[in-house]
């Protein structure tokens, strides 16, 4: 970090400096320009603070929202409109992130499947559709292929194996009736 003196970086517009030179308490840390304040001592101060009148913030933020509501929902509204593709975009770079996490989080939370299941289950079928054989081909928004969906039983939430997206589909439309495809077969037979 840049040594600076107080002075100067009242002069850059900033709102913190670095001299280099411990405080009162040891700590080499940037300092506040606005009060002179070790960056360390005042948030070590402000969390003592915070732990001690907990019940007091807690208390004046839930009167401050009653107070402005209104106002806080005119001001994410009009914030939402002015900034539309930076959330978009911010969004966007938050699922980009986050895909791993998020589909580990839906397999566990939707079919209990850790990612050792997942992985045995894909493992097991040799990452191909259990009922047809073949590679997923199917593309997601983003043009990607899209990995093979978990099927499962609808009335228990048992996993049975991993299909492609065509025959999950097909099976969904038969609504898992034995019967209907036994018919959908005859069909095509006859």
């Amino acid at each position: 970090m840049k040594i600076i003196t107080r002075k100067q970086a009242v002069q850059e517009g900033l709102r913190y400096y670095f001299t280099g030179v411990p405080c009162k308490n040891n700590h080499v840390s940037k300092r506040i320009v606005q009060n002179g304040t070790c960056y360390e001592c005042a948030m070590i101060r402000n969390k003592v603070y915070a732990d001690k009148n907990a019940g007091k913030f807690d208390e004046y933020k839930k009167e401050w929202y009653i107070k402005n509501k209104e106002y806080i929902k005119l001001y994410g509204k009009k914030y939402r409109e002015e900034n539309k593709e930076k959330i978009k975009k911010r969004n966007s770079d938050y699922i980009e992130r986050s895909k791993v996490r998020i589909s580990q989080y839906r397999r566990k939370t939707k079919y209990g499947l850790s990612e050792e299941d997942y992985q045995q289950l894909l493992e097991d079928c040799k990452g191909v559709c259990s009922i047809c054989h073949q590679q997923e081909t199917i593309k997601n928004a983003q043009g990607e292929i899209k990995k093979l969906a978990i099927d499962h039983c609808h009335m228990t939430n048992k996993v049975r194996g991993l299909l492609c997206d065509r025959c999950n589909v097909g099976l969904g439309c038969f609504k898992d009736s034995i019967k209907f495809l036994q018919n959908a077969i005859n069909y095509l037979e006859s």
